[in-house]
């Protein structure tokens, strides 16, 4: 189906680590993690382990459990909404899809702008799936102004509002 030499590199390596428990390659690295993710969130389901906690309870799961981890000194779950259900469990993270939800019903008038909105979100929901892009500051600094902009593209929108209807 795929002739692509990387995707089936990844397909195998991720069959091997299902298969034989060998966590080797990024795909089997990352099948690993999210193992290890799933168990850690497992001990604080409701509340979370806390976001200074997270990291010291890697490493001793990482003493614990080596063949998860291929000798990678990062030792993150390459997984935002796992790491963030580790660090806060189901409340904090409903909250933070809250306030996402929040963000969305922000009106804006502008159609583009909207759709921009929209597209955007969707798409820092998804990426969030692969990696650990908020912890890097480029992106987060991006992400955080765009949605520092909308709301106050929102606000100007409420004052043009207010200066159109008063007489």
């Amino acid at each position: 189906m795929n002739t692509n030499s990387n995707m089936k590199k990844g397909i195998n390596t991720f069959k091997t680590a299902i298969e034989e428990n060998k966590y080797t390659g990024s795909w089997g690295h990352r099948l690993g993690f999210l193992i290890v993710g799933i168990d850690i969130f497992k001990e604080h389901p409701v509340m979370g382990r806390g976001v200074c906690d997270v990291r010291s309870r890697v490493v001793t799961y990482a003493e614990e459990n080596p063949e998860y981890f291929i000798n990678d000194p990062a030792r993150h779950f390459h997984n935002e909404h796992l790491h963030i259900l580790v660090e806060v469990g189901i409340i904090g993270y409903l909250i933070y899809l809250g306030f996402i939800f929040l963000f969305l019903k922000i009106p804006v008038s502008d159609p583009l702008l909207n759709k921009l909105k929209y597209t955007y979100t969707i798409a820092f929901l998804l990426m969030q799936f692969g990696e650990h892009y908020l912890t890097l500051n480029p992106t987060a600094l991006f992400i955080g102004l765009f949605f520092i902009l909308i709301v106050l593209y929102n606000e100007k929108d409420k004052e043009a509002l207010i200066q159109r209807s008063s007489p």
